[in-house]
């Protein structure tokens, strides 16, 4: 009498082999798929599913045979991986995997926050995250999910239309770019328009501040624009003069000699009134007001033209008579001011 049987009826991706035990005293001999060794002992070692044949030989050389069954389960699991978000960006700092499959789970890649040995680890790099399902009977099944980034900031060129003066109150900044779309905020003190556009319109120099971000991945580039200012005033001066009964006219002269444009304003003033010297004819205040032609600004200088035409005394002396005998007189004159002379 004898039986086979065997210490695992199913191989698996953990069970590779099986150890067959048979009974019965005699000779053993073994047959089948995956016999490993010890095909004449009473415990072979096989690594195949399928039927074993044992047959015994009694010393009296009669036989008795007897099968027993090997099965196997290698199935791998079915698995999937996937991800929340394909790009991580500005806005998107992590993503969640996600795996199927059942069994444990490996995950591996370059960017693992937290989960690995979970179905839905965090992640917070782009790159190639591969997962591994291991199913009860030992098998494994791999597979692969793709996370994408775009972190690019906007690539931004500045330029101010020009300098404010006292002719150019108002200037544009601007901070451009190619890239689309995209949102502006400026922050500074002469910010009189346009602070979430491209082109701001400012009226005090200074530095300005913009923030231009990509509002597909709410990536941003920070940067500054200097706005200049030139409204340094011009010196302005004004020389008078004085009118007598001999010079019926005087000549203003205004500075500086360069640089600057004039305008005389008063009564009496004669000729040109737009040159550095001008011309008066009557007392008063005459006002120059010189503009630089650098910067358009201002200012003033008043000069003041007097009056000296007092006339002098004069006294021709006593009323002389000529008579016979005496044929020439002596007239004796005097007046002011002193210093003045009469014949």
């Amino acid at each position: 009498t004898i039986t086979a049987t065997n210490n695992s009826s199913t191989l698996t991706c953990l069970t590779t082999t099986a150890s067959l035990a048979g009974t019965g005293g005699g000779a053993y001999l073994w047959t089948g798929p995956g016999i490993v060794s010890g095909s004449t002992t009473a415990t072979p070692v096989v690594n195949l599913p399928g039927t074993y044949n044992l047959t015994v030989t009694a010393v009296n050389g009669c036989t008795t045979a007897t099968t027993t069954a090997i099965t196997q389960n290698t199935t791998a699991p079915t698995i999937t991986a996937t991800n929340n978000s394909s790009t991580l960006t500005c806005l998107t700092t992590t993503a969640n995997l996600t795996g199927t499959g059942g069994g444990t789970y490996l995950w591996t890649g370059p960017g693992i926050v937290s989960g690995s040995t979970t179905a839905t680890p965090v992640v917070n790099l782009p790159g190639i995250y591969n997962l591994t399902v291991t199913a009860a009977n030992g098998c494994t099944t791999a597979t692969t999910t793709a996370i994408t980034q775009n972190t690019i900031t906007p690539s931004v060129s500045t330029a101010t239309s020009g300098v404010l003066n006292c002719t150019l109150t108002t200037v544009t900044a601007g901070a451009t770019t190619t890239t689309s779309p995209v949102n502006y905020n400026w922050s500074g003190a002469g910010i009189t328009a346009g602070g979430t556009t491209s082109t701001p319109t400012i009226n005090v120099g200074g530095t300005y501040n913009y923030t231009v971000t990509n509002t597909t991945n709410g990536c941003a580039t920070t940067g500054s624009v200097a706005v200049t200012q030139n409204t340094t005033a011009p010196s302005a001066t004004a020389a008078g003069g004085t009118l007598t009964c001999a010079n019926t006219s005087t000549t203003l002269v205004g500075g500086p000699t360069s640089g600057v444009s004039y305008s005389w304003s008063g009564i009496g003033l004669s000729g040109a009134t737009n040159l550095a010297n001008a011309t008066a004819t009557t007392t008063g205040n005459y006002t120059l007001i010189t503009t630089s032609t650098t910067n358009g600004c201002t200012n003033t200088a008043v000069s003041t033209v007097t009056n000296n035409t007092i006339t002098p005394t004069a006294n021709a002396g006593a009323t002389q008579t000529l008579v016979c005998g005496v044929s020439s007189v002596t007239l004796t004159g005097t007046g002011t001011p002193l210093g003045s002379t009469a014949n």
